[in-house]
């Protein structure tokens, strides 16, 4: 965290009122944390869903090239003569 927002550190931060102090810097810092571990998740998430996608175009490529059998044929023609009735 402190690589990427060049060392900066929020904890720190506070503000008195009265005799009471409410550390925001803690806030800030889960914030920004959160935000990049989100971000980068995305990413890596999206990188994995486009890969995936090439990989089922390329199965169903294969698919479309393979010879269906005569008996598959068959059964598909006798299906849709029947579906007609």
């Amino acid at each position: 965290m402190g690589l990427i927002l060049g060392q900066i550190d929020f904890t720190s931060l506070s503000l008195t009122v009265g005799g009471a102090s409410i550390q925001y810097g803690n806030f800030i810092q889960a914030v920004i944390t959160f935000l990049i571990t989100a971000l980068t998740l995305f990413f890596v998430l999206k990188a994995l869903n486009r890969m995936t996608r090439k990989k089922e175009a390329a199965e169903e490529e294969e698919k479309k090239e393979e010879p269906i059998p005569q008996d598959i044929q068959l059964l598909t023609e006798i299906r849709d003569l029947l579906k007609k009735d």
